[in-house]
């Protein structure tokens, strides 16, 4: 039976603060770069000759963007798109002379708990660590 190597997640900074990101070795951590339209996976240490021994399993989710036409190019993060249309169904209803006024501060409530829940997503999930290390600033 092959070994399962855990695989650890790096954030941002991390990744960044990295001295040699081409380093090679069998990757066992990773950065997921959540870019649009194209996401990057980059792993460290940089996979080398006998990391082909390996196999890296990654499982992809893509949500289908509805569009009007096919001319239209729509990027939003699958989480953003339900706090957008609150969004805008609160706007649109508070500027619609014969929408219900008692709809207003539901929709508006709808979207902040929508917006809440795309921000609490918008992170890589990756432990963060505070290293304050004040010094003496003058001699």
């Amino acid at each position: 039976m092959p070994q399962e190597i855990p695989f650890g997640v790096l954030n941002r900074d991390t990744y960044v603060a990295q001295s040699n990101k081409v380093f090679p070795g069998r990757p066992n951590s990773y950065w997921f770069q959540r870019d649009l339209p194209v996401p990057v996976m980059n792993l460290w240490p940089a996979p080398f000759l006998g990391a082909e021994q390996a196999q890296l399993i990654v499982w992809r989710h893509r949500h289908i963007m509805d569009t009007e036409n096919l001319r239209q190019e729509v990027e939003v993060p699958q989480r953003w798109l339900e706090a957008i249309v609150s969004g805008l169904a609160a706007r649109v209803a508070a500027e619609t002379p014969s929408a219900d006024i008692n709809l207003i501060p539901m929709l508006e409530q709808k979207y902040m708990i929508a917006r809440q829940f795309a921000w609490d997503g918008d992170n890589d999930g990756s432990p963060t660590f505070i290293q304050p290390s004040i010094g003496v600033y003058t001699k």
